[in-house]
């Protein structure tokens, strides 16, 4: 989806400059996302960075980007996730939809941070 919200283009101008700053070139097709990883018992939210074409990449920008001192970036993207998911809400709900579970991350396509939101439908059931 291409970047849209002010939120967006100021968090994709922060992680090109993070990246540009350190020298970093990021591979396209990295998908980043903000929570736990699967498999970790830590409970620590942290961002997962994930890349089935070059997946050796994912180490280094995960230690990049969980480093100390760069909270900023966190806030920006929840602030970024938070806005989104509000605005997509009012969408389904509008539409009648029922219930969905929103994932959302930011895909790098090689040259900007683009939104890749996946929706996955819920299901409530009254016991």
């Amino acid at each position: 989806m291409p970047i849209e919200s002010s939120t967006h283009q100021q968090l994709n101008l922060l992680l090109n400059s993070l990246f540009s700053d350190q020298n970093f070139a990021v591979p396209a097709s990295t998908r980043l996302s903000f929570g736990m990883a699967d498999g970790d018992d830590s409970g620590e939210l942290r961002f997962v960075v994930e890349n089935d074409v070059t997946p050796q990449s994912e180490t280094a920008i995960s230690q990049l980007l969980n480093s100390d001192g760069l909270e900023y970036v966190i806030d920006s993207f929840i602030a970024l996730e938070q806005q989104l998911a509000r605005d997509q809400a009012e969408v389904i709900q509008e539409a009648g939809n029922g219930f969905f579970k929103q994932e959302f991350a930011l895909m790098y396509d090689g040259q900007d941070w683009q939104l890749d939101i996946r929706l996955y439908p819920v299901s409530l059931r009254c016991a």
